[in-house]
């Protein structure tokens, strides 16, 4: 048995009787307008059985409750079902009602994943499907780890709607991934869900999300591509591992692997969004994903990645980093205000006012022009610096996070 240490991270299998779900189980992302066009959100559970030891969302539930709960617990369904009814029966003006009425695709499984086994008693997945599809076949984009929306009942709804879904697979090597996402199926039988639903005639893709590249081997990776061009799937979707300092302790805890100091190991790090997580820093990240676009590109597949990775060079064919373009029924009402937009503009003019790009979809103008103003784009976008409400490209200044909130020189300086 592991021994404990002192400030171990209590792991709790039950959560408390009294402890609410999310208050919001449907959300639209203002502060993703700029980077992101699956925006718009809803998760069906709280908490996740999956218990993947990088998990973004377990910081959450830290934040909140100094505690990591590994079990879920259903949300009400019912507050989905009355923002789908007011925003068709034109009773709220909310910015998330227009983006509804927009039909701004809905990514499903954001902060946990709908499909856990928790759903085979509840079945919110497979009401909310009977939701979207009652909305003329809203369209919706599974985000999953799990193999139980290759069962039947689920393939007939889908079937019956527009849908796309993304496996998300960062371990071929099915050892390791008990080791670092200990509740989740195994890699075999995920590309068997996958291959059942291609052969279904429904969308796949999978996510290398997060690709965990300092800890696994880039064979274990090409594997993962290779298996799934197997099962029918043409779209890979890539972005890299971020970790926070809190679920790096956790990483070791349960696995004896120190994340952080292994991206060290590899390369310089950063710390990004205002300190909030660490990664290697942009120049290491394009190494990385040139080697994995060219193996999916080598076999005749198509390569996305965050829209935070190499935007000027265009490498996403399209406007949506998730491949969101190759469906009508989900490019139509998607947000086109994204940085690969930004980014290809920018390069072009040199510079960019926030009046350049009024004319792209945006699920929130308020926050859009906000972000704007407040210079969050250089955020995103390496070689970018902001200042006095635009935006300038300069070839080779990348700023490091640190960097980027500082006070900027004047425009004029960069060009």
């Amino acid at each position: 048995m592991r021994k404990k240490m002192e400030e171990e991270i209590k792991l709790f299998n039950e959560l408390p009787k009294d402890y609410k779900p999310y208050q919001s189980p449907i959300k639209l992302m203002p502060s993703e307008t700029l980077c992101c066009p699956a925006s718009l959100k809803v998760d069906l559970y709280l908490g996740c059985s999956f218990s993947c030891l990088y998990c973004f969302a377990m910081d959450w539930f830290l934040y909140r409750n100094k505690q990591w709960f590994r079990p879920a617990k259903p949300t009400d369904m019912s507050i989905i079902e009355k923002e789908f009814s007011d925003a068709f029966n034109y009773k709220s003006k909310s910015k998330l009602s227009e983006s509804l009425r927009h039909r701004q695709y809905v990514r499903l499984g954001s902060m946990t994943d709908s499909f856990q086994p928790i759903e085979l008693k509840h079945r919110l997945t497979e009401k909310f499907f009977e939701l979207a599809n009652k909305y003329d076949k809203y369209p919706v984009l599974i985000f999953t780890k799990s193999i139980i929306q290759a069962q039947d009942e689920y393939i007939k709804l889908m079937k019956d709607g527009n849908y796309v879904c993304q496996e998300s697979v960062s371990i071929y090597d099915d050892e390791l991934r008990k080791k670092i996402e200990p509740g989740t199926y195994s890699t075999e039988k995920r590309f068997s869900a996958l291959n059942k639903l291609s052969n279904n005639d429904i969308p796949v893709q999978v996510r290398i999300s997060p690709h965990l590249y300092p800890i696994v081997d880039v064979e274990d990776t090409f594997k993962i591509i290779e298996e799934a061009q197997s099962c029918g799937v043409n779209e890979i979707i890539w972005e890299p591992i971020r970790i926070t300092t809190t679920s790096n302790r956790i990483f070791k805890q349960e696995s004896g692997i120190d994340l952080i100091a292994e991206m060290r190991q590899y390369g310089e790090v950063e710390s990004d969004y205002g300190g909030g997580s660490y990664r290697n820093i942009f120049p290491i990240r394009q190494e990385v994903m040139q080697d994995i676009k060219a193996e999916v590109e080598d076999r005749g597949m198509k390569f996305y990645h965050c829209l935070a990775e190499d935007p000027f060079n265009a490498t996403c064919p399209g406007e949506d980093c998730c491949g969101m373009d190759n469906y009508p029924e989900f490019s139509k009402g998607s947000v086109k205000r994204n940085i690969q937009q930004i980014g290809v503009r920018l390069k072009e003019k040199g510079e960019l006012s926030h009046e350049d790009i009024e004319d792209l979809w945006s699920c929130d103008e308020d926050e859009s022009l906000k972000q704007w103003n407040k210079g969050y784009v250089a955020r995103y976008l390496a070689n970018t610096i902001s200042c006095d409400g635009k935006c300038a490209y300069c070839k080779g200044a990348y700023l490091n996070e640190k960097d980027r909130f500082k006070k900027k020189p004047s425009v004029d300086e960069w060009l």
